[in-house]
């Protein structure tokens, strides 16, 4: 087992609104691990959360009913340390991992980004877990061209998430200013914080357990409109057009491409997750509506070329076979059992299943 970072390296930032009861879990689960690390909790909830901290390293702020991103611009300016990994309120991300993911980017000063796999899981009551390994096929993805350019298009080769990753603070700080009073979907914001660590630099993927995420009905994830929406209806253009724009600043900022160059390079970026997307969608019977609302979008030659991206890429996702539990923390070893042993029972010490 490596050494704890100290407190001055990483800061575990919570956001969370109106769910109190998962707050007081999480709270828990890290106090369980005596890090000192600062942890910040970002609440909007309207009334002031009254549970207990049990160490000094919490700083709670409380923005009551504040819409999300003024609460994530405002809090996110708090943190004082160089790194930073958010954490939502009914995730458990691994604090041992978090230590690996700040060692990794002290010495690979090339990189602006790193996390490890995740599980998603069910809890029901008592025993009953359902624990399924996540994003398989999306850890293939290889973020490293000394380019930024390339690398905003390898971010979508195939996607993965950013969102809760490991980043500078500084990525995180450009994001939410990014966004902050230009665009607030759900969706827009989580790929704008993978595309400004992208442009920002390489990311990487430890062969460490991460992160195990609940899946909870009716999450803001689940009930937010999604990219395929948001880049063709006419309710999210202005937002949507929005996001492109403070986007295309961004690389500009960054590189030394001109503003027409790097416009290019963010819609083509787009595209190809939109074609990613539709892959996805195609197992729910959604293809057909969805290419036909891209092509309504996109002049004829882009959209022709990017159905070649799409049918390369079809063989690579639709191919990937799924791996069992045990056989997907055998290759972690005991470490990553223990650590799953201690989460569940603090979701089985709240059983939140009964207070909602």
């Amino acid at each position: 087992m490596c050494e704890m970072m100290n407190g001055q390296d990483i800061t575990i930032f919570i956001p969370t609104h109106n769910r109190h009861q998962y707050l007081q879990r999480i709270i828990d689960y890290y106090s369980f691990s005596k890090l000192e690390w600062p942890i910040i909790i970002c609440d909007s909830t309207f009334h002031k959360f009254n549970g207990e901290f049990r160490q000094k390293n919490i700083k709670y702020l409380h923005y009551p009913m504040a819409n999300y991103l003024t609460k994530m611009s405002e809090g996110i300016s708090s943190v004082q340390t160089k790194y930073c990994v958010m954490c939502a309120d009914d995730d458990f991300i691994v604090p041992q991992t978090i230590n690996s993911c700040v060692s990794f980017l002290k010495k690979n000063k090339d990189y602006s980004s790193v996390q490890g796999k995740y599980i998603s899981f069910i809890y029901t009551g008592g025993n009953h877990f359902k624990l399924t390994p996540s994003y398989i096929p999306n850890y293939k993805v290889d973020i490293s061209s000394d380019n930024a350019s390339e690398r905003l298009l390898q971010q979508f080769n195939p996607y993965m998430h950013q969102f809760y990753s490991v980043h500078h603070i500084q990525t995180l700080r450009d994001c939410f200013n990014i966004a902050l009073g230009s665009f607030e979907n759900s969706c827009l914001i989580e790929i704008a914080v993978a595309m400004v660590a992208s442009i920002n630099g390489k990311h990487k993927i430890l062969p460490n357990f991460y992160c195990a995420r609940e899946i909870i009905a009716f999450s803001a994830g689940s009930t937010c409109d999604q990219m395929d929406i948001v880049a063709t209806g006419k309710k999210y253009r202005t937002e949507y057009n929005n996001f492109l724009e403070r986007i295309t600043q961004y690389l500009v900022s960054k590189t030394d491409l001109d503003y027409n160059n790097a416009r290019t390079c963010i819609l083509y970026a787009i595209d190809v997750y939109l074609y990613k997307f539709m892959t996805g969608r195609q197992k729910q019977g959604w293809t057909t509506k969805l290419k036909t609302k891209i092509k309504k979008v996109l002049p004829e030659n882009m959209y022709n070329h990017l159905k070649k991206v799409y049918n390369q890429m079809k063989a690579m996702v639709c191919n990937d076979t799924s791996i069992t539990f045990d056989q997907y923390f055998d290759q972690f070893g005991s470490q990553s059992k223990e650590e799953l042993r201690i989460i569940q029972s603090f979701i089985q010490k709240h059983d939140i299943t009964h207070q909602t």
